[in-house]
């Protein structure tokens, strides 16, 4: 078994998840056995305190019903459990068929919602030369952002670096894990901090893919 993560005893029993509140209070089941279907967010609500808020924020607002026609997924640090103080909820979507103008159904459905939330707002871009839209605002304290490609959420890059990320904490157990959290905590984003901690040369964001693919993820 790798080193243990916060909260994990050695009784290998379980379901795997991470989780945190400075990664302690995790039941012990997140942290062994098989790798949870994330497809699902049911495990947010048995997970830590953030966890449970995440998985409570989702039921409050209906937001993963409401986005059901889009295949949505909860991905990022979250479900991961090296989420910090600020760290938002990301739902990765597929939308945007057909160009542009493909988003504006899921614009709409999420203005007619949630625009007179706080901070609401969208707009379109490009990530690795495909074209999404990215619509955030708060709803029950925390931030949600909602990012949408003309990819199936599971195959987007948010998705693969989290799994890649879930699968190296699992392996690297807690020294990668506590030494992910310092460089997050200083201000690195998630992909470099991996990088970073990994000695992983070239573009972070590459790299975890790659690691992924070289541990048979995707």
């Amino acid at each position: 078994m790798p080193n243990a993560l916060p909260g994990e005893d050695d009784s290998g029993e379980g379901v795997k998840h991470y989780g945190h509140e400075s990664g302690n209070n995790m039941p012990n089941k997140f942290f062994t056995g098989n790798r949870p279907d994330f497809t699902k967010p049911d495990y947010l609500g048995c997970g830590t305190p953030v966890q449970r808020k995440c998985a409570a924020v989702l039921a409050e607002t209906g937001i993963m019903k409401l986005l059901s026609p889009f295949g949505p997924v909860v991905a990022g640090t979250i479900p991961i459990g090296i989420d910090i103080p600020g760290s938002d909820i990301d739902i990765l979507c597929r939308a945007g068929e057909g160009g542009g103008s493909g988003f504006t159904r899921l614009e709409r459905l999420l203005a007619d919602r949630f625009g007179t939330s706080e901070g609401f707002i969208c707009s379109r871009t490009e990530q690795r030369g495909r074209a999404a839209l990215v619509c955030s605002f708060r709803a029950g304290g925390m931030e949600i952002e909602v990012f949408a490609q003309d990819v199936p959420a599971t195959r987007q890059n948010g998705y693969l670096h989290m799994i890649s990320e879930y699968e190296l904490l699992r392996i690297h157990g807690r020294p990668l894990r506590d030494k992910i959290m310092e460089l997050k905590l200083a201000g690195i984003k998630t992909e470099p901090a991996f990088a970073l901690a990994l000695n992983l040369p070239g573009d972070p964001y590459e790299a975890i893919l790659s690691k992924g693919r070289e541990l048979g993820l995707f």
